[in-house]
């Protein structure tokens, strides 16, 4: 099983409002044998994430 996060954005990093894949923070891309093993993986890294958004 590997995990990755590709963030897309720097912290503080400050950029208009596209509605489109352009706004995305960042990309998490897993993989392995066992599909349910990777969602429990992403579920638990993303858990674990802290994302604030201040206008």
């Amino acid at each position: 099983m590997k995990l990755t996060y590709r963030p897309l954005r720097g912290i503080g990093e400050r950029h208009p409002v596209y509605r489109t894949n352009r706004d995305f923070l960042g990309v998490v891309r897993a993989t392995g044998t066992d599909a349910s093993a990777v969602d429990r993986a992403v579920t638990r890294f993303l858990a674990a994430q802290h994302w604030e958004i201040t206008p």
